[in-house]
């Protein structure tokens, strides 16, 4: 039976039932049950089953007794307990509050490289597929999931969310509703807030950024100085004035990739 903590396993990669109504752009948990339901019918997906001992799920780390303060919190350093990925038994993570920010039954890690250990605590969550590294700070109620990779001293707070094949890196912050998705990428010293929606395939880079910005492959990569978001330099704009006609032509014709 698919409930709301089901997880199912697609392509290869573990995906929590609860990440569906952002993934698939689903209105209620009900209808993601439903369209769960269709991909486990059609093959293409199955369901993951706890791995349970005793009746409680194998934890795949522990909060070890060391800790640090900071932001008025206790975090625990964790440590694995179990190999997955890149991740070896016994190696040390970073620093989270409590379990219910790192997920045990996916292959998220908090990643804890002395001197640029992670943090995750408050109500924040990391899961799926997603790695937190590099001194990066996620709090608040912000998500982290899906394949998401946030590194470089990063802060992901509020309610944010990062999740598909998103990267964050290098000093950058998604805060209050933000979601960053698609094959987005944050860096530099960029910020990206309110209702921002940021997705598709292309790089942000410095800046202030609070309104809904698909991101264009090439172009973006290749213009990376930016102001504030009602500034952005719109691709067709670009197309233009590098002798190419947005309706005809392609990014890919500009810069001549097949």
């Amino acid at each position: 039976m698919i409930t709301d903590k089901t997880k199912l396993n697609i392509g290869g990669k573990t995906v929590a039932l609860e990440s569906f109504i952002t993934r698939y752009n689903v209105a209620t948990m009900d209808e993601a049950i439903y369209i769960a339901g269709l991909l486990v019918k059609q093959g293409k997906a199955t369901i993951l089953k706890n791995e349970k001992k005793n009746n409680t799920i194998t934890k795949k780390y522990e909060l070890t007794n060391e800790f640090i303060e900071y932001d008025g919190r206790k975090l625990y350093r964790i440590k694995a307990l179990r190999s997955f990925n890149n991740i070896e038994v016994n190696d040390l993570g970073g620093y989270i509050e409590k379990e219910e920010n790192l997920d045990h039954e996916s292959n998220a890690w908090v990643d804890g490289h002395e001197g640029w250990a992670a943090y995750v605590y408050g109500n924040a969550r990391v899961y799926e597929n997603a790695i937190v590294r590099s001194s990066t700070k996620v709090y608040g109620n912000a998500q982290v999931y899906g394949d998401a990779d946030i590194s470089g001293g990063n802060q992901i707070y509020g309610n944010a969310q990062v999740y598909g094949n998103a990267k964050v890196y290098t000093s950058a912050q998604v805060y209050g509703n933000a979601k960053v998705h698609g094959n987005a990428e944050i860096a530099g010293d960029a910020q990206v807030y309110g209702d921002a929606d940021i997705f598709g395939d292309g790089e942000l880079r410095d800046g202030k950024y609070k309104s809904t910005i698909e991101l264009h492959p090439y172009h973006y990569k290749n213009n990376r100085s930016y102001g504030e978001d009602e500034d952005i330099y719109p691709v067709e704009d670009f197309m233009r004035d590098n002798g190419y006609d947005p309706e005809n032509d392609s990014v890919e014709d500009m810069y001549g990739i097949d």
